[in-house]
């Protein structure tokens, strides 16, 4: 527990050695013969999509509620109805992959689907590789640096609790609900949105925190939206939600630009990678 801004760590060690890793836990799936399912066609499923192919493991389906994305693909995974998945639901172990599953999980509970599991975070993967190239006391130290900058109790609990679920295969209720924040960017007692809003975003993806300011504006009475998105294919699907999600007078109001954003102007490498896109040395597209 969190005391004077430190948080034991000593339990870390018995629980790595415990956890299986994520990826060992999907593979023992597809060993029982069934196949893989994403329920969520989103920008938390679509990030989870990119983090399990680029990890070699293979997603048959996305599954969603919403009717206006079915029959769509992301990287030639097609989105199919909650129906057409319960026809083949004793086949498949289906990963929810949303920002708050509770309402899924009350509609699989509903069902008796019992093949699933919540992925806590698109990057649980991408979390299990830097755990396992570092050494736990480095990890540690990390971790108390960080925790030495919070000043309030409710930071360190959150702190405390993402922790735990790095080293937890299966999603935990009572954890998540201790730290969920369903407005993460647009907190009402803290971001006030009027019509000469102007909202930018460095690192667009597909449009994700876009659909959040979206419905947080009322009625979307904003003066402009300045979208920078670097990778050329998610670009393209960002511009193709837009054209979706808004009206031809909301539309005009929004700017993609298909740059990144620098405090510097050079020439990089970057992968492009969905939303875990990065700069760094071993990247092989130029911009």
């Amino acid at each position: 527990m969190a005391v004077c801004n430190q948080i034991d760590f000593s339990w870390m060690e018995t629980t790595s050695k415990e956890y299986p890793g994520y990826k060992d836990y999907l593979m023992e799936q597809k060993e029982r013969n069934l196949e893989l399912y994403l329920f969520g066609f989103g920008g938390f499923g679509q990030a989870a999509a990119d983090s399990l192919l680029d990890h070699n493991v293979d997603i048959t389906y996305f599954v969603d509620n919403d009717e206006k994305k079915l029959g769509k693909q992301y990287r030639g995974i097609e989105c199919i109805s909650f129906q057409h998945f319960l026809e083949k639901k004793d086949k498949v172990f289906l990963i929810v992959a949303v920002g708050n599953p509770l309402s899924i999980i009350e509609q699989l509970d509903r069902y008796e689907i019992k093949n699933y599991n919540v992925m806590i975070s698109p990057y649980k993967l991408v979390f299990d590789d830097t755990l396992k190239n570092m050494e736990l006391s480095d990890v540690s130290l990390k971790l108390k640096t960080v925790a030495s900058l919070l000043e309030d109790s409710r930071s360190l609990n959150v702190l405390q609790n993402i922790i735990e679920s790095w080293y937890k295969v299966s999603y935990n209720k009572e954890l998540f609900l201790e730290i969920y924040e369903g407005n993460q960017y647009f907190c009402k007692d803290i971001i006030s949105l009027d019509e000469n809003s102007v909202f930018v975003d460095c690192g667009a993806f597909i449009g994700d925190s876009l659909e959040s300011f979206l419905v947080n504006v009322s009625d979307s009475n904003f003066s402009k939206a300045f979208l920078f998105e670097l990778n050329d294919f998610t670009c393209e699907e960002l511009q193709s939600n837009i054209k979706q999600w808004c009206s031809p007078d909301v539309q005009r109001k929004i700017k993609v630009i298909n740059k990144g954003v620098s405090d510097e102007n050079v020439e990089f490498f970057y992968s492009p990678s969905g939303s875990s896109s990065s700069v760094r040395g071993g990247g092989y597209f130029k911009s």
